[in-house]
């Protein structure tokens, strides 16, 4: 487990937390939970992992749409990706409110991976959304986990 701020001059931020844990772990599943996305985000994720990311690991996405702040255009292009599944917290309720007010805020921010061969299991924790902001330039903070089983 290991903590961390966004430093621009060491190159830490949350996104290079997630292929850190990406690398370490090479996971055919990942769950991803973000309180909202943007295009920017999506396509800063994108870059860093690659394109052969998305078909070789089967990938679900619980996002929020509280407030209209996640991009439609952005949904819409992660869930035409192949082995992805994508989900709206409390969709129907959210887009049937005045404003996109939600009943209780979704703030999530996180993103679970594990390779189920190996029986590896990572997690990044945070506090920056699926935005390239909160991916890479804002100041955010979180925290990176790896687990493995180990042999008895």
């Amino acid at each position: 487990m290991s903590s961390f701020i966004h430093d621009a001059d060491a190159g830490t931020t949350t996104m290079s937390e997630l292929l850190r844990v990406y690398d370490a772990l090479s996971p055919d599943v990942f769950f991803g939970c973000y309180a909202y996305a943007t295009q920017s985000g999506f396509r800063a994720f994108e870059l860093a992992v690659g394109i052969d990311f998305w078909a070789t690991t089967s990938t679900r996405w619980l996002f929020g749409i509280d407030y209209g702040r996640s991009h439609p255009r952005a949904l819409r292009e992660i869930d035409k990706r192949p082995n992805t599944h994508v989900r709206i917290f409390d969709g129907e309720w959210v887009v049937n409110q005045e404003g996109f007010r939600p009943r209780r805020d979704y703030h999530a921010k996180a993103s679970i991976m594990e390779n189920t061969a190996t029986h590896a299991f990572g997690a990044v924790l945070g506090s920056g959304n699926f935005s390239y902001n909160g991916l890479q330039r804002s100041v955010e903070a979180g925290t990176s986990i790896l687990a493995t089983k180990k042999n008895p």
